[in-house]
């Protein structure tokens, strides 16, 4: 038992370290009355040494020696700040005189009890006598509608006017919620939305996830014209609700597009996954997204979708790994698509572009030698040696009495290209040059040889100025095709001037409609030797 007797510092410290549950408790009320007695001034050492009496009866395995501290404790303006904190943190039984009434403690710690104890923790601080708004609004954050009835009750209490709004909302919201019609779900929805909107002030977490987890459980009821218009009031929010944005980026693209253009939400994991899992219009809806990071672009492109592929190309905000680079160099080969908007990539490096001069167009050609540090000396021979390998299959294949698939040899883009005519003519190989031609144009042969020989070559230059020939290379071909046919070296230079004018003046589109007609009716071919130049203008 204690003594009543024992009134000094060192007494009650033996007396903490043995005793039953009613001694300690007991001796809380001793050394309470002797460390802040108002009359008694402690020595240096007698205060260190009811200082730590204290704190071994804040660490007691019994919850009433601890609450009976307490009790005490709250009611001392000078009480030990770590132990009214550490108390406060207690258990509810524990806490609740710390948190009702004691003045040791700061709004900061007020704070953040209130977001990580429990109902109970945040239900005695609201009923403290005064209530800074900064304490009242991470009350009212944590959604606790309890909570927010005892604020309401307290007169002391600076409780902020949005929450307020915020759950006075939320009571007309559950008389919305009791009309399980389609209109009724729709005027729901529309007024959960509406209510994200119009709290003036930012949403708590627990706000925005209330309000998310009120559209997810809804958003299947109602039409996909109204989801896609909560789409569009939710695509630019940086506290939308997550699980929110998560549907409805993976709801019909009508739905989905604003969320995967603008939402800053979507991580990459979730990026990923609609990648892999949706539509292709998904897809280009994530490819169009102001960035795109490397992982989210390999996803986009394993897809294997050119179209999808075009687009994250000609995004500047997408980031493209050097490998994923590589490989759609190689790919650009055979899907035309790819080439411009690869050149036109600033993180594309001169080797990558080195590698494409030998099968883009001329113009990509031009393009590469003026915005690549690279000998243009060497991208000729890159090329030379493409068409001089496409010539030596061709000699092989003569050689060995054997017939090439035209059409197969077309499947190379330099066996396109106007060089590989020239280098055909050269090399003596005029029937694989008509052939190639007739190809290229979609020409019967026959039709194909009248339009290269004919007396004037307007028909020549028409069909080569459809294909988007250079004009060198026509002057080039034009040439050689005629010393092929009438094996002289000289060629008629009105026959020549002519040709080329017609080239230069004959509109692209033009050309092209009159290729087409020419597909439908091979017999079709107006006396365009008869034709002034300038009507070539308006072909």
């Amino acid at each position: 038992m204690v003594d009543q007797s024992a009134s000094t510092i060192p007494d009650l410290c033996a007396l903490a370290k043995s005793g039953s549950i009613g001694d300690r408790t007991k001796l809380v009320g001793l050394i309470c009355d002797l460390r802040f007695c108002a009359g008694r001034e402690l020595s240096a050492d007698e205060e260190l040494l009811a200082n730590d009496i204290l704190m071994q009866l804040v660490n007691d395995k019994s919850c009433t020696v601890r609450a009976e501290l307490a009790e005490r404790l709250s009611r001392e303006p000078d009480a030990p700040k770590e132990l009214v904190l550490c108390l406060a943190l207690d258990v509810i039984e524990v806490a609740r005189p710390i948190l009702k009434r004691s003045q040791c403690l700061w709004d900061a710690e007020l704070i953040q009890i209130a977001r990580s104890r429990t109902e109970e923790h945040r239900l005695t601080i609201a009923g403290r006598r005064s209530i800074p708004p900064s304490v009242a609004d991470a009350l009212v954050g944590m959604g606790e509608r309890s909570v927010l009835n005892a604020l309401l009750q307290n007169q002391g209490a600076s409780l902020p006017k949005g929450s307020v709004e915020f759950f006075n909302e939320q009571a007309k919201l559950l008389q919305l919620a009791r009309d399980r019609s389609a209109a009724g779900r729709k005027n729901l929805v529309s007024c959960v939305s509406d209510l994200a909107f119009s709290i003036k002030r930012k949403l708590t977490s627990k706000e925005s996830a209330l309000i998310g987890q009120v559209l997810c459980q809804l958003i299947s009821e109602v039409e996909r014209e109204v989801r896609a218009a909560l789409a569009q009031k939710f695509a630019d929010q940086p506290n939308a609700p997550e699980d929110l944005i998560s549907l409805l980026a993976n709801d019909h693209i009508d739905v989905a597009q604003p969320i995967l253009l603008r939402s800053k939400l979507l991580k990459d994991p979730e990026l990923i996954e609609i990648v892999q899992l949706r539509t292709m219009q998904h897809r280009l809806a994530v490819a169009a997204r102001k960035e795109v990071s490397e992982q989210v672009s390999d996803a986009l492109v394993d897809a294997g979708e050119p179209e999808v592929v075009t687009k994250l190309l000609k995004n500047n905000g997408a980031r493209i790994s050097e490998g994923t680079l590589d490989r759609l160099v190689d790919e650009s080969e055979r899907i035309q698509s790819y080439q411009k908007p690869l050149l036109l990539r600033k993180d594309l490096k001169a080797e990558l572009a080195t590698r494409m001069y030998r099968w883009v167009s001329a113009a990509l050609r031009k393009h590469i030698v003026s915005n690549f540090d690279i000998d243009p000396s060497a991208l000729d021979q890159t090329l030379e040696e493409a068409l001089s390998s496409l010539l030596t299959k061709i000699q092989i294949a003569e050689r060995d009495k054997k017939d090439i698939n035209i059409r197969k040899l077309l499947q190379d883009p330099n066996a396109r290209k106007p060089e590989f005519l020239i280098a055909l003519l050269r090399s003596g190989q005029v029937i694989f040059f008509e052939k190639l031609f007739s190809e290229l144009t979609k020409l019967p042969h026959e039709a194909t040889q009248k339009f290269i020989y004919g007396a004037g070559g307007e028909a020549f230059a028409i069909a080569a100025k459809a294909l988007g020939m250079a004009e060198t290379h026509f002057k080039t071909l034009f040439m050689l095709s005629r010393r092929a046919r009438t094996g002289q070296k000289l060629v008629n230079s009105q026959h020549a001037k002519r040709a080329v004018s017609v080239f230069r003046r004959t509109p692209a589109d033009g050309a092209k409609r009159v290729v087409e007609r020419w597909r439908i009716d091979p017999t079709y071919l107006p006396f365009l030797k008869h034709f002034p130049l300038e009507q070539f203008e308006n072909l």
